[in-house]
């Protein structure tokens, strides 16, 4: 199903309210319902569009992070409306922001320019609390009923709608591009989406899956996963998974309660990238030697905040201090399993893009951890100590910064590609 569109020459990303906004006057407020209200009372509202038998979720800010997803709402109500065809395959509901109140605590860094710095000061992702993964899910042992409210409104459209397509729309920070599928597409639509990377110069993410238990499909295809996959995963390891799992179902597993064939989507796109993450060619480093490396970057970040994070005048109330500690515990769960596992590596040497993965693109994320431990700092009493532990903070995060400006050879990609690469994939999974 070849379908012509355009995207519009987004420079920024968009506050909540002016996203609502352009979102109400490009939908039309008759087809959009307030589904529900986040736990800081903002609205959350789903525009309906066409007739299809067959229901169709498409939703923004899976995570708070994420605010590519809501741009590409606006891009495919406008491509709904131009075409007839797509309005009677499914009925559409898209969901432009589903964590508004997250989305709010990162517009610090959605306006003008972006750079690694302005991110890492602004950014913010909850754990624990999050919308994305915190779905009811009971599994062997393991047991999950604590949804966020946000995930509530979510749920509740899920058990009524009851989607045959589900495209939580997803964006990382640093890589290249990857993608996770509950179906395999073919290789058809592998080459539809590889063809649109090049167009857009957007490189391959082929720096292996996110987690260890994650199946490949094809090249930078990976299969979806859920609570099942990581339970067993920890069996097979011999590390308790009620001791090491948090958390819940995503919403393509949820999903699944209705449908057990739900074709659920997910597109890995980030703001930066580096060639280096595709190129696949062997370096001399070994496999077991870039783990090392992980648990190196994970160990610095876990053991600075936790040497400071008691003090007496760290401000407990802060939504960044729950999500902080909740962020420490998964940290020392990954790098306990990166040591369980660490003997079974094979000894061959690792690819390129495998080892600027675990050097540098890791350092990244765990610079996002120190940035979220000085807006906490920020917030709570500015005392002597206090001051000090954010100048100690500021000048870690600076190191990182020229770390990865030495280390890798990043470019910002384009927002208006990044959107692009959204709706394709989800309009060449159509047919």
């Amino acid at each position: 199903m070849k379908i012509n569109f355009t995207v519009e020459n987004y420079k920024e990303f968009l506050p909540l309210q002016d996203l609502y906004k352009r979102f109400e006057k490009i939908a039309g407020s008759e087809n959009i319902t307030e589904i529900g209200k986040s736990k800081n009372k903002e609205k959350i509202i789903c525009a309906k569009l066409g007739s299809g038998k067959k229901n169709a979720l498409v939703f923004g800010y899976p995570h708070p992070n994420e605010p590519v997803g809501s741009l590409a709402c606006l891009s495919l109500v406008k491509i709904l409306k131009e075409q007839p065809k797509l309005l009677k395959k499914f009925t559409w509901y898209i969901v432009p922001c589903a964590d508004p109140d997250g989305a709010q605590l990162n517009e610090g860094w959605f306006k003008g320019k972006f750079t690694i710095k302005k991110y890492v000061y602004n950014f913010y992702r909850q754990m624990n609390d999050q919308t994305e993964w915190t779905f009811p899910v009971q599994y062997k042992k393991y047991s999950f009923n604590k949804p966020t409210v946000q995930t509530k409104v979510l749920k509740n459209l899920i058990d009524e709608i009851r989607p045959s397509l589900v495209y939580p729309l997803h964006n990382s920070g640093f890589s290249g591009a990857y993608f996770l599928l509950t179906k395999n597409l073919g290789g058809k639509y592998f080459d539809s989406i590889k063809e649109t990377c090049k167009r857009l110069n957007i490189p391959m993410h082929l720096g292996g899956p996110e987690a260890p238990f994650i199946k490949l499909m094809h090249p930078s295809f990976f299969k979806e996963f859920g609570t099942k996959e990581v339970y067993d995963f920890f069996e097979k390891i011999k590390l308790d998974p009620l001791e090491n799992m948090s958390g819940g179902a995503s919403s393509i597993e949820y999903s699944k309660k209705y449908h057990k064939n739900v074709l659920g989507l997910v597109g890995e796109i980030p703001y930066i990238t580096d060639s280096a993450i595709s190129n696949t060619k062997t370096s001399n480093t070994s496999k077991k030697e870039v783990k090392l490396a992980e648990n190196e970057a994970h160990s610095f970040a876990v053991d600075f905040i936790l040497e400071r994070i008691t003090h007496k005048d760290i401000n407990k109330k802060s939504v960044f201090y729950c999500m902080v500690k909740e962020n420490i515990f998964e940290l020392k769960n990954i790098i306990k399993t990166n040591t369980n596992i660490i003997g079974s590596l094979p000894s061959e040497n690792c690819t390129h893009a495998e080892e600027f993965f675990s050097k540098v693109i890791v350092v990244f994320y765990r610079t996002l951890l120190l940035g979220e431990f000085r807006r906490l700092l920020l917030t709570s009493k500015q005392t002597k100590e206090i001051h000090k532990m954010v100048q100690e903070t500021e000048y870690i995060i600076e190191e990182k910064i020229k770390f990865l400006n030495k280390n890798s050879n990043y470019k910002v990609l384009p927002i208006k590609s990044l959107v692009e690469l959204q709706l394709m994939c989800l309009l060449n999974a159509l047919d």
